[in-house]
């Protein structure tokens, strides 16, 4: 990244400046009493950069942020008889149209919604949903809509399971929902999206998350046209529970690679927290080791994780234990609010306050960014003197220049093949066979991920031939 000296004021928003590069930061005053109350988290921004959604998980307020205004925030709760609704606002679309779950008052059912303006419109979900449904990503476009709905579930103790969703636009304007239910699970609570790629088609999105596996475990996990994947060994028993040598009941026990979860007091924590527009998933990734085959005990290993949909392969770092987001898996941003700017083999890391080089501010995260990685936003954190304990509010940043090399996304609805074209790379995904060709009419590739020199080529994607640029 380009970096420039930003240097924080103090008001609503403050803005430092210089050069191109601007960071807002957000924090509400009480005038009355002088304290300050969190005002959340940047859970999405648009693809284009130009809004970001923000939602603060106390008080169930949602705010729009537009580039166009970046000192303001807008609150996009509706108020109905003088009562603020609840309302999760979760990703924004190109045009500022966000998705969420709005909660009317007196109704403990979470529904997925989008608002536009000030309009909301409800998403299709089935009669059985029962309260937590989300749509957690959206395409720049609104044609896609990825996220996950709670249904009735007699196969589990609790008697409900979570399942992937996706929405798609019609041609109508109207969205149909494609809930995925029939998946088979662990015997527990289910799988929970929290990122999601697309290429703008169904078949071509993948809903990245954390699996429920055992009674206390959860593990990376991703969705891709009806297969869920997961990369460890699992099962649940009923097995007996004793007290004093006596059965006093059955449970079930949830099994990771042969480890009895929870055997130990440890547990897995796996899953995915962000994506990008390379078929990244960023977050953590488990190993379980089976230690005691008599007892069933084990050891889990949590390494930071980066793993990519459309070349299958993995990037690891043993020294952290999680990654929140990155760009093209050679950026990665850790939980714990340092940066690693040459992939995980860089020889050091650095913290996220001074890879923005900002003063005065200590920055706790980056959880999500613009396509091309110019707006980026996260928390930051500021002590208050009534409880002496920090606490979190939003910062977004916008930057002169990009930081990744996409140039151009190619989605076909009707063959639901995509093709992204970066600098010196051409990937394809959702065909079965691949050919690209420079203009000489020479074959340069039968990959779907192909390292190619600046030029023109024609991608032939099964039935879909495309001409493309590569700077």
């Amino acid at each position: 990244m380009k970096k420039q000296l930003l240097i924080a004021g103090a008001c609503l928003a403050a803005l430092a400046t210089q050069a191109e590069n601007k960071i807002y930061f957000f924090s509400y005053e009480d005038p009355q009493y002088g304290t300050k109350y969190t005002m959340g988290e940047v859970y999405g921004i648009s693809d284009n950069g130009r809004y970001a959604a923000i939602y603060d998980f106390e008080s169930d307020f949602s705010y729009l942020w537009d580039r166009e205004k970046p000192t303001e925030l807008q609150r996009i709760n509706r108020e109905i008889d003088g009562q603020v609704i609840a309302f999760t606002a979760y990703s924004v679309t190109n045009d500022g149209m966000v998705v969420g779950s709005e909660r009317p008052r007196g109704n403990n059912q979470w529904q997925p919604v989008t608002w536009e303006n000030g309009e909301i419109r409800r998403l299709p979900i089935p009669d059985e949903a029962l309260n937590s449904n989300y749509p957690i990503a959206v395409t720049g476009d609104g044609k896609i809509i990825g996220g996950h709905i709670v249904t009735k579930d007699e196969a589990v103790e609790t008697g409900k399971r979570s399942f992937p969703c996706i929405w798609e636009l019609g041609s109508d304007g109207e969205y149909i929902m494609h809930l995925y239910n029939d998946l088979e699970l662990p015997n527990m609570q289910g799988f929970f999206p929290t990122a999601m790629y697309s290429d703008g088609t169904v078949k071509g999105t993948w809903l990245g998350g954390t699996l429920n596996a055992g009674n206390g475990s959860f593990v990376a996990a991703l969705y891709h046209n009806h297969e869920l994947k997961v990369w460890h060994e699992l099962k649940t028993v009923n097995e007996p529970w004793y007290y004093k040598g006596e059965i006093m009941g059955y449970t079930d026990i949830g099994y990771i690679d042969g480890v009895h979860d929870g055997a130990t007091g440890d547990w897995a924590m796996g899953s995915f927290y962000g994506a990008d527009a390379h078929g990244y998933f960023y977050g953590t990734r488990d190993y379980v080791t089976l230690k005691d085959p008599e007892t069933k005990e084990g050891t889990y290993k949590h390494v930071g994780a980066a793993y990519n949909v459309l070349t299958d392969t993995w990037e690891e770092s043993e020294n952290f234990t999680a990654f929140s987001n990155g760009f093209e898996g050679k950026i990665l941003f850790t939980r714990g609010a340092q940066v690693l700017t040459n992939g995980v083999n860089s020889p050091a890391s650095e913290s996220l306050q001074g890879y923005y080089e900002v003063e005065s501010r200590s920055l706790n995260s980056m959880d999500k960014a613009s396509k091309d990685g110019s707006v980026m936003g996260g928390t930051f954190a500021e002590t208050n003197p009534a409880i002496n304990a920090p606490q979190y509010f939003p910062y977004i940043v916008v930057l002169d220049s990009p930081q990744t090399s996409i140039q151009s996304i190619i989605a076909d609805a009707e063959t639901n093949i995509g093709i992204i074209v970066a600098d010196g790379r051409i990937d394809v995904s959702g065909a079965k066979n691949v050919a690209i060709y420079d203009m000489d009419g020479r074959l340069v590739s039968n990959s779907s991920s192909a390292n190619v020199e600046a030029g023109i080529y024609v991608v032939k994607a099964d039935t879909l031939t495309r001409k493309v640029l590569v700077k």
